[in-house]
């Protein structure tokens, strides 16, 4: 695979990320965290195995649906997130909440990134499994801990309390 090509496949993962994204900012409107949550399960499951099965036999089919699937995680776990906090917390903790997330998603991408440059490629893909473990686990534990606001009117709100500001 040439580098046209990698691009290729890069520039095609943000059609099904913002299309995800759009679908996932409506279900936040309406406070569907839970239902999110499985579609990042089922996602992160066919990712896992389709990346499993690349490393063993790489074939363009497998990577297409990789570079695909994986968009559709980001774009679920960002409105889920997001629609999660904005449940549960008030609109002045919300704002530092978010900022503590996005802090602390930027610390722990960066840490990765630096964990991953002084490791060996050969042993990142011997324990990539691992890794999608831990995901798939997380992902599991919040479907447990992670319960649908009874009143989904928070987000509502804030939308007519930021309309009425402008």
């Amino acid at each position: 695979m040439n580098a046209i090509q990698l691009g290729f496949l890069n520039s095609i993962g943000y059609i099904p990320y913002v299309f995800f994204l759009l679908i996932g900012s409506r279900a936040a409107d309406r406070g569907i965290i839970r239902a999110q949550l499985f579609i990042i399960l089922f996602s992160l499951m066919v990712y896992s195995v389709a990346v499993i099965m690349f490393l063993n036999t790489p074939t363009l089919n497998l990577l297409i649906l990789s570079y695909v699937t994986r968009p559709v995680i980001r774009a679920f776990s960002r409105t889920t997130v997001l629609a999660y906090t904005h449940e549960v917390y008030p609109d002045n903790p919300w704002r530092t909440m978010l900022l503590r997330r996005s802090l602390l998603t930027l610390i722990i991408e960066a840490l990765i990134l630096v964990l991953f440059s002084k490791l060996e490629f050969m042993i990142i893909i011997q324990y990539f499994a691992y890794f999608l473990s831990a995901s798939i686990f997380t992902v599991c534990f919040s479907l447990t801990a992670v319960k649908e606001p009874i009143i989904k009117i928070e987000r509502t709100l804030h939308r007519i309390d930021k309309k009425l500001k402008t």
